[in-house]
């Protein structure tokens, strides 16, 4: 969510309109044409963090709003013309509800339950008609998901995918040796590639527990988790010198030019940023049927949609290490997918979602 703020916010920025961000941080450029304007409410807990930010964002909202209002997910009161939707909670809740709290401590649950709440009342306002001129869902998959949940009619929502940038995350020969070298991989060993944090929601375990059926692999972790846990999972199914957890980096494009396949088994994604990425680094999709797959894979050309099962990913897996043609020819087809999945041209659809909500004139006003 938080890379898709800041690659529409810079770029409509760099087309000269005047971009106010109400954020609790931002990281767009400042120029002339950027105003920040500082939530100052905590980040947890999210019972406490939620609702202040909720109304504090609200009030800066009401006092500094200038043409069209773009929000992402449920986070003000007021009515925006577009609201750029990139989780539904409510199914989540209906389809996956695996927790999604650190611990089971008391105090997490209750934690959870709470923010949960808070999280369906103020997302049902944002997705009724009433909430939003116009719904920009990251995918088909949460268009139906919306369309399931909140009712609106068809005309009032539009897809917008996340993007990416092709010149970050590409195939990167010294990136490849040199992080190999590090984790002391073969330079002709196969790598697969896991990315995010909530490794339950994700489904590690699924992706550890693959890598322990194809021999042949190294898995590297991207991210940051239980890792204990997962380093004695990794052991128990013969992976434990061939699973590598890297943390949390600043650079993921380096690590996933030193993979060869992306193991994405997530619960739920809206439309996963790690998956444009590792297409756009040239690494083969394997993936659960999520949110945003069905837009991003062509089964048996760049990737495929997998069942949430160790036994499927690895059989893709062993599968791939037996052609090496196939595993490059798969990721050249990843990478030219990525290629037409731009931020410029995101940024394109979301300015004329501005002037088909109604509000081009006052917009104009605020450029």
């Amino acid at each position: 969510m938080e890379r898709a703020v800041y690659e529409i916010a810079e770029r409509m920025a760099g087309r000269g309109w005047h971009v106010t961000v109400i954020a609790r941080a931002c990281a767009v450029t400042p120029g002339p044409n950027v105003a920040f304007h500082r939530i100052r409410s905590p980040s947890r807990p999210a019972t406490l963090a939620l609702p202040l930010s909720y109304v504090l964002g609200s009030r800066l909202v009401k006092r500094h709003a200038r043409g069209a209002i773009h929000t992402v997910n449920p986070v003000i009161w007021q009515r925006a013309e577009v609201h750029q939707a990139q989780f539904c909670l409510a199914a989540y809740r209906a389809n996956v509800g695996i927790p999604r709290r650190r611990r089971s401590w008391i105090t997490h649950r209750i934690n959870e339950f709470l923010a949960t709440r808070f999280g369906l009342a103020v997302e049902r306002r944002a997705l009724r008609s009433s909430g939003a001129h116009l719904v920009a869902p990251a995918s088909r998959g949460l268009q139906r998901e919306i369309e399931q949940f909140y009712p609106r009619p068809s005309e009032t929502m539009t897809v917008v995918t996340n993007g990416v940038d092709p010149d970050r995350f590409r195939p990167d020969a010294d990136a490849r040796a040199r992080n190999r070298a590090a984790l002391g991989i073969a330079d002709d060993a196969p790598v697969a590639v896991f990315v995010g944090g909530d490794w339950g929601r994700k489904n590690l375990a699924t992706a550890i527990e693959a890598v322990g059926e194809a021999p042949d692999w190294h898995l590297l972790v991207v991210g940051r988790g239980d890792q204990p846990s997962y380093e004695r999972l990794a052991g128990e199914h013969g992976a434990g010198d061939r699973v590598h957890f890297v943390g949390h980096v600043p650079d993921p494009e380096a690590w996933l030019a030193a993979g060869d396949a992306l193991l994405a088994p997530s619960s739920y994604e809206a439309f996963s940023l790690a998956m444009l990425e590792g297409a756009s680094a040239g690494l083969v999709l394997l993936t659960a049927p999520i949110n945003g797959a069905e837009d991003l894979v062509e089964p048996d050309v760049n990737g495929w949609l997998l069942p949430i099962e160790p036994a499927a990913f690895g059989a893709r897996l062993r599968e791939l290490s037996g052609d090496r043609d196939r595993l490059r020819e798969m990721g050249a087809a990843a990478r030219r997918t990525a290629l037409t999945y731009s931020w410029d041209r995101i940024a394109d659809q979301f300015e004329a979602l501005y002037r088909a909500s109604g509000a081009a004139d006052r917009a104009d006003a605020g450029r």
